[in-house]
């Protein structure tokens, strides 16, 4: 199976890490932390997982918020509200990300428009019923989504791009239709609850980000 450049990136950089821990524990060398080291634990993985999918609101939120949390830490950026800077920057990068969304594979030749759920500072009930579904997108920024697929139809691979920043996003999918679940979680993630029984036919690919928050997928409504 061919792996993808930023799963053997990440590969590497997890061996290197594991190396430099090594030789620091037997004083072979002396590794030195800079200040907002720990950014890189965000910074890092968005970038592979730039490398490995299409760039999307969760990837740019990531990028800004680790970046700016390591400027902080060394002395830039002070004297300012950091956490009206970071919500300012969370509620641009969804605009940026609603305005110049990429269809998903398939979607040009379809013609359909995608449809588009955004919880900002709310809770959003949506559902779709389409026998002939292709793809959505749900953005739950210090808000929820309920996202009803039960009764979707697949005619093809359809894909779900959910990004949930300080917020939760439940996804129901059919219990008849393949779901893969993959994606970003920073201080954050996902919970796959389907079976996973069906594995001829298409596919509904459900890509997540999760940024201090939470993202599941389910069969059964609550």
């Amino acid at each position: 199976m061919k792996r993808k450049t930023g799963t053997i990136l990440a590969a590497l950089l997890v061996i290197a890490g594991g190396i430099l821990l090594i030789l620091h524990a037997t004083n072979v060398i002396r590794i030195s932390l800079f200040p907002g080291w720990w950014t890189l634990f965000i910074i890092i993985p968005t970038l592979i997982s730039m490398l490995n999918t299409r760039v999307n609101a969760g990837h740019l939120i990531c990028l800004s918020v680790g970046i700016i949390l390591l400027l902080r830490a060394n002395g830039i950026l002070t004297g300012i509200n950091l956490w009206l800077l970071l919500l300012g920057l969370v509620v641009v990068c969804v605009g940026i990300s609603l305005l110049w969304r990429r269809p998903a594979p398939g979607r040009e030749a379809s013609g359909k428009a995608e449809e588009t759920y955004t919880a900002v500072f709310s809770g959003v009930d949506g559902a779709n019923n389409s026998k002939d579904f292709h793809s959505a997108a749900a953005y739950a920024v210090f808000g929820g989504i309920d996202l009803d697929l039960r009764e979707i139809g697949l005619l093809g691979d359809a894909y779900v791009d959910a990004t949930a920043v300080f917020g939760g996003i439940e996804i129901y999918v059919p219990s008849n239709v393949h779901v893969v679940v993959s994606g970003t979680p920073v201080f954050g993630g996902a919970d796959d609850k389907t079976k996973h029984a069906v594995l001829n036919g298409p596919t509904l690919y459900i890509r997540y980000t999760a940024i201090f928050g939470g993202v599941t997928v389910s069969e059964e409504k609550k």
